[in-house]
């Protein structure tokens, strides 16, 4: 799936060349890869939840590193070139996939109608009025759409050459946060035309069953 992926759509480095692509591109991109995504999603959940059931949690966390004989300026010397295919490589850390969603933080917005009259209210306004600014100089300084769709599928092939780190922090998060497992399971696959696997759907059906399993485990 993920070769025809790329026989779709072409390669990321394509995406990430172009300054500026149309909206229909950008729906078109997103109709291939965010099925696909969602299917590796599933994936990594269940074998999350299979590692939780079989007790090797420990296993999957990597290995202390051995102390390196080498200078800090020797290993700058002699570190690789970035790749050039990549030219928003060499500034950025590599991309990955959220593999649970971002807690919400905001909470309830408290407004007062009419002058405010406590100093915990001025500085509330003032928090928030610096935070729509700090937002808005966000979004001018977002990457190109080309390029952030070229992070995606950059994530996604590095999340299926490369799982067991993704299946050992989801593991540890479901460890800590038993219902979590509920809202990655229970949450419906994308439609697609473009794929028409069998894989596909089972992966979503025993996501959903081997989350429901785990937050409310047969007691009897």
């Amino acid at each position: 799936m993920l070769e025809r992926l790329h026989d779709a759509i072409g390669s990321p480095a394509k995406w990430a060349d172009r300054a500026w692509i149309t909206e229909d591109e950008q729906k078109y991109v997103r109709a291939w890869l965010a099925p696909l995504i969602a299917m590796a999603r599933r994936i990594v959940l269940l074998e999350a939840l299979a590692l939780i059931r079989g007790g090797k949690i420990g296993d999957t966390r990597p290995s202390p590193r051995m102390q390196s004989k080498t200078s800090p300026k020797e290993a700058c010397l002699s570190s690789p070139t970035p790749n050039l295919s990549w030219p928003y490589a060499a500034h950025k850390r590599p991309a990955t996939l959220r593999l649970w969603p971002k807690p919400d933080k905001i909470g309830p917005r408290v407004r007062q109608v009419g002058p405010h009259l406590l100093v915990r209210d001025i500085w509330r306004e003032r928090a928030r009025e610096a935070q729509a600014r700090h937002l808005n100089m966000v979004r001018f300084m977002r990457e190109p759409p080309g390029v952030q769709l070229a992070r995606r599928m950059e994530a996604l092939a590095r999340l299926i050459e490369r799982p067991r780190a993704a299946i050992g922090r989801l593991a540890r998060k479901l460890r800590a946060e038993p219902k979590l497992a509920l809202a990655l399971g229970c949450k419906r696959m994308p439609r697609t035309r473009f794929y028409h696997n069998v894989e596909y759907a089972d992966a979503g059906n025993c996501a959903f069953d081997a989350s429901v399993a785990y937050a409310f485990p047969d007691t009897s």
